[in-house]
């Protein structure tokens, strides 16, 4: 299961503040709805479109529910699930931006 939780942080900022450090799971699991803190279960890394159309690697961390075993990654929301491409260059095209630098790209 994904959740997508607020970062303020770009992905540069987030990458170079090792910030999947600090992501905290929620006192109930999603899954099951137990309460209990998640386990910190590891992180996978994914990538995603910088501002110029390179791809950037970031870090996603993964939490374990010990009552139901099932694993929650919490993804920033400037990521979108199972898509390369940042929130904000989605948006901005389906608005119609397509004169933006990384639309372009």
């Amino acid at each position: 299961m994904q959740r997508i939780y607020a970062c303020e942080l770009t992905p540069e900022q987030y990458i170079a503040t090792e910030a999947h450090l600090q992501v905290r799971s929620e006192l109930v699991c999603p899954r099951c709805g137990k309460a209990g803190r998640l386990h910190r279960h590891g992180v996978y890394r994914r990538g995603i479109t910088a501002g110029l159309g390179q791809i950037l690697t970031v870090v996603i961390a993964r939490f374990l529910c010990l009552t139901c075993r099932g694993t929650v990654s919490y993804l920033p929301n400037f990521a979108l699930s199972y898509r390369l491409v940042q929130a904000s260059t989605f948006e901005a095209f389906l608005e119609g931006k397509i004169d933006r630098r990384d639309v372009q790209n």
